[in-house]
């Protein structure tokens, strides 16, 4: 594990597995920051191509603007079968209905997100606002009116966004029979790699 974790590429690879097989795996802790205030919640990464992963959120998630404010978050994942825990440094773009309007590779992306979740999932989106005071003055309207349903179809709903998050930096710790740190870095295109204290 020691000589994989010291290379970037195969770092890299451990990270698309996770995503390939799905939940649990794909699950991650995205941490943003606004004000100055960590915010912490989990995502679900659905794909990843090359050194950029993606996940999808509602558009009015606080996430959102948590990266509208700081684009810079981390992503960690915990790898059991393994003993690995991988945190990498990303700069997330938002790919939601407003940027679709301005690029067809981005609205071709959104819907081909779209389409790639379960009618369960799709089902999150013709609901409140993450976020929503129950009893509040917006609990009236779950959304799904103005989206045109339940998630049936394949209209992508208004609310809809996907996260695009390229990895700047890597972080990944080996906690099994001995303590393994490495950190990667993006330097000018490049990946620069250091062993450090764990």
């Amino acid at each position: 594990m020691r000589e994989t974790l010291q290379q970037p590429g195969a770092c890299l690879q451990l990270l698309h597995k996770a995503i390939a097989a799905g939940p649990p795996d794909s699950f991650a802790v995205l941490a943003t920051t606004r004000a100055g205030h960590p915010r912490a919640r989990s995502v679900v990464l659905r794909g990843m191509h090359e050194e950029i992963v993606w996940f999808s959120t509602h558009a009015f998630a606080a996430k959102v603007t948590d990266l509208a404010q700081c684009p810079v978050a981390q992503l960690c994942l915990w790898m059991p079968e393994i003993d690995v825990q991988l945190v990498c440094t990303v700069r997330g773009t938002v790919v939601g209905p407003v940027e679709a309007l301005g690029s067809e590779a981005a609205a071709a992306f959104r819907r081909a997100a779209w389409e790639q979740h379960s009618k369960k999932a799709r089902k999150m989106f013709f609901r409140r606002p993450p976020g929503t005071v129950f009893g509040g003055a917006d609990a009236a309207d779950d959304g799904g009116g103005a989206n045109g349903g339940g998630g049936d179809g394949l209209a992508v709903p208004a609310n809809f966004a996907v996260v695009q998050a390229e990895i700047l930096g890597m972080d990944a710790l080996w906690t099994a029979a001995e303590n393994v740190r490495f950190t990667h870095e993006k330097v000018s295109g490049d990946w620069g790699t250091r062993e450090i204290q764990p």
